[in-house]
């Protein structure tokens, strides 16, 4: 179910097969397997089976979030990890009954993704550790879309809907603008 991003001389999406979800990497002008990256166990669900997420580059690091909330950090060259965080299990958090769909987005030295924590609706990391850098929103489900950064009255914010509403968010400190 995830979509596909093309950088460059690469394509990549997210798969799932062999009883594992995976990152893969393919040449653009051949199709070839340029890596792979083993991501966890397969994902089974109700709603349909495997990955949901579209991996998001950014600078040398492919960012993926897997369909259980593992969201990592991979090297754009050969797919190797950086870091790994299980931000459900951390967080101490659900799946969305569909799954875990968002999209990671980065901005400046943040990843973002909506998690539906009781007190992390939405969540940053620092993008080089995989440390959660700011927290926000509470006891919201974490719904189906991507945040995005957007102009919102003259500010830059990210706006992120969740499975009950929308919140716009500070970039850098996750301080809540509005909901």
């Amino acid at each position: 179910m995830s979509g596909v991003v093309v950088v460059a001389d690469r394509v990549l999406t997210l798969v799932q097969r062999e009883g594992r979800q995976w990152a893969v990497c393919l040449a653009v002008d051949t199709g070839q397997e340029l890596w792979r990256t083993d991501l966890s166990a397969a994902y089974r669900n109700q709603m349909g089976d495997g990955p949901r997420a579209t991996p998001t580059v950014a600078g040398n690091q492919v960012f993926v979030l897997t369909g259980e909330g593992i969201l990592k950090a991979l090297q754009l060259r050969d797919g190797s990890e950086v870091w790994s965080a299980n931000l459900l299990k951390e967080l101490q958090a659900s799946p969305a009954d569909y799954g875990m769909a968002c999209s990671p987005l980065v901005v400046g030295d943040r990843v973002i993704v909506t998690v539906g924590a009781a007190e992390a609706t939405v969540v940053a990391l620092d993008t080089r550790t995989g440390k959660i850098a700011w927290r926000a929103g509470q006891d919201a489900p974490a719904g189906y879309s991507s945040p995005a950064l957007l102009e919102v009255a003259g500010r830059k914010q990210i706006v992120a809907f969740h499975g009950a509403g929308a919140l716009g968010l500070d970039p850098q400190s996750g301080d809540e603008l509005w909901s």
